[in-house]
């Protein structure tokens, strides 16, 4: 008989270990980009602008104009 009470533990444990990678790759990011800040509003402008270009224009133009 499966025990309800295992089977959310591990769960809970796999979602910890995710986080815990998680967690680690975005401290890693922040070392290797010092002040970047992914909510500023020049770094939405510029995702904005990105989306567009993907979504508008072929993939090798889009490059080109990047």
């Amino acid at each position: 008989m499966n025990d309800p009470l295992k089977e959310a533990q591990e769960i809970l444990n796999d979602l910890e270990k995710d986080l815990t990678k998680i967690r680690a790759l975005w401290k890693q990011f922040d070392i290797d980009n010092p002040g970047f800040d992914p909510i500023s509003e020049e770094h939405l402008k510029t995702k904005c602008a990105r989306s567009w270009l993907h979504g508008a224009t072929e993939i090798l133009e889009t490059n080109q104009l990047e």
